[in-house]
């Protein structure tokens, strides 16, 4: 390589420097000003609540309360017209969240669906929330409930620019309605999440949607970019938190016949014949793993991909290859993780015509500063 002033630079020196610097950069945690960020206290407790939708149990009188919430929607920056509480406890396996959202009458709350991962977060009324589990303003978890207690889950990437509704945890949650609002208590389970065991803060962020007001609130004031990590608050005093690596075995068994079938005795013949019943039978199982906190593994042995819906028929008249949706559990999992600017896998040629997928297995995932 040749500068303008004529000297000359080894391109093999500059490629070695930069190479180095790679290794050398150390992952910066969620605001470079900890104490001017939004932030409550998470509650540890010895004995957890019900989930029942009351936060009357003991454990959440003592609770640090979030109150303060700005809007997004229609006076982006001022304060929420309407009181919000929500409250956020702990044990070693389990977090637990608190909410009260005192909007006005109950009869005006939109609540239309009722589908697991359905467009909660169009329409309807609703809470959702977020965390950055690794606080360093990468990766994020995010869930939203309306008020019948339907859920949406997911998990998002780069900065939560790419999404992943195909993550799903295992979560439990259970809403009522107030004399002026709705309110609800959510367990979420930490085997769902990859957290650092020596990290005691998460980022943490909050929307709450009124459809009866169209008003749209955030905690903190994150004004559109709710979905940024390095805009969140913080959860501190996460202690003690144990990371626990459970198998997640998903079996399935299928049995069917084909009777009642007939067919043509030969190709020049009109006559039809009776066909000898068969019976159809297969097993197969699925199977999820994590090694470490950070890394997930999956693993599949002779799958069932009959419940997948079908695909959208499209007529091609390009020299370009169609290329469909993945909608296969097993391909879908972490997909956004192995998305590059060039595209150098496409999955939906697995399996294609008659060729079976028999077993397959993956591993996805963070080792310190890379995905």
């Amino acid at each position: 390589m040749k500068l303008k002033n004529g000297d000359n630079i080894d391109m093999l020196a500059v490629l070695s420097v930069l190479f180095c610097l790679m290794f050398y950069v150390t992952p910066s945690l969620a605001h470079d000003q900890p104490g001017m960020v939004p932030s409550t206290r998470a509650l540890k407790v010895s004995t957890p609540p019900v989930i029942d939708g009351n936060l009357d149990d003991p454990c959440w009188q003592n609770a640090e309360k979030i109150t303060e919430f700005y809007q997004r929607n229609p006076r982006m920056g001022e304060p929420a017209t309407f009181p919000i509480t929500i409250r956020i406890i702990y044990d070693p396996k389990t977090i637990y969240i608190g909410f009260e959202i005192h909007s006005g009458d109950p009869s005006k709350l939109v609540s239309t669906v009722l589908q697991r991962d359905g467009a909660v977060n169009s329409y309807d009324d609703h809470f959702g929330f977020r965390f950055d589990t690794f606080h360093d303003h990468r990766d994020l978890y995010y869930f939203y409930i309306n008020p019948k207690g339907t859920r949406l889950d997911g998990h998002a990437t780069d900065e939560g620019v790419t999404s992943d509704n195909n993550w799903d945890g295992v979560w439990d949650v259970k809403t009522r309605l107030l004399s002026d609002g709705w309110a609800g208590e959510i367990a979420l389970p930490l085997h769902n999440f990859r957290f650092s065991e020596n990290n005691s803060t998460w980022g943490f962020g909050c929307v709450i949607y009124v459809s009866a007001t169209q008003e749209n609130v955030s905690w903190p004031d994150m004004r559109r970019q709710s979905r940024k990590p390095s805009l969140f608050g913080h959860i501190t005093g996460l202690d003690d938190l144990k990371n626990s690596n459970p198998f997640v075995l998903i079996p399935y068994v299928t049995l069917g016949s084909q009777f009642g079938r007939y067919e043509k005795k030969s190709s020049d013949s009109s006559d039809w014949e009776p066909v000898s019943d068969t019976w159809l039978k297969d097993i197969g199982l699925d199977i999820r793993y994590r090694p470490a906190s950070s890394i997930e593994t999956n693993m599949t042995i002779n799958p069932d991909f009959a419940t997948i819906e079908a695909d959208q028929f499209l007529f091609n008249l390009t020299l370009d290859e169609l290329q469909y949706p993945e909608k296969r559990p097993f391909f879908t999992e972490g997909q956004s993780r192995f998305e590059t600017p060039i595209q150098l896998l496409y999955t939906r040629r697995i399996g294609l015509g008659d060729e079976e997928v028999i077993a397959g297995g993956k591993m996805h995932g963070r080792v310190g500063l890379y995905d």
